[in-house]
């Protein structure tokens, strides 16, 4: 009996496959947004619907906006599509995230980072990113200055009253 309960605290503690699991997940959201991924840790739940528990997920941006993950939040029940699962794929259905940190940002040509997501969603047909589901969010709107010469111009306007 002490060998059993040594083992299942083994495995508990140690729990094999994990960081091979949580490579697969990062992945997996990863290849459909198109962007880098990273999750700290991974549980997988079967009730109330199959899926997993992630920690510290981040979602990296496109590095002609920002430097800074477009997102990030600590607590994200991913929910996985049946049909991929008999492709012998793993898909994610949705992301439900809460209190996530979303940085959207507008670069100096007026794009907003958000666009290239909505394109590759566009482009891909067959491919179907994750529906996202944030709960209490905080947004950050950061828009990046416009080119120097019309930055300039606004101060150099002329004064219509001499």
């Amino acid at each position: 009996m002490a060998a059993v309960t040594a083992l299942v605290l083994i495995l508990f503690l140690f729990r094999p496959g994990v960081y091979r699991l949580r490579n697969r997940i990062s992945t997996s959201i990863g290849s459909a947004l198109g962007r880098k991924v990273t999750i700290d840790n991974v549980r997988f739940h079967v009730l109330p619907r199959p899926g997993f528990a992630l920690e510290g997920l981040v979602i990296y941006d496109d590095p002609d906006f920002s430097a800074e993950p477009m997102i990030r939040a600590e607590d994200v029940f991913a929910a996985i599509r049946f049909r991929s699962l008999l492709r012998g794929r793993l898909e994610i259905a949705t992301l439900s995230a809460n209190e996530p940190s979303i940085n959207l940002v507008r670069n100096n040509q007026g794009r907003w980072n958000l666009a290239s997501l909505l394109e590759r969603n566009a482009q891909i047909p067959r491919l179907r990113p994750p529906k996202l589901h944030p709960r209490a969010a905080r947004y950050s709107l950061i828009s990046k200055p416009a080119t120097p010469a019309s930055t300039s111009s606004w101060g150099k306007r002329k004064n219509p009253t001499r």
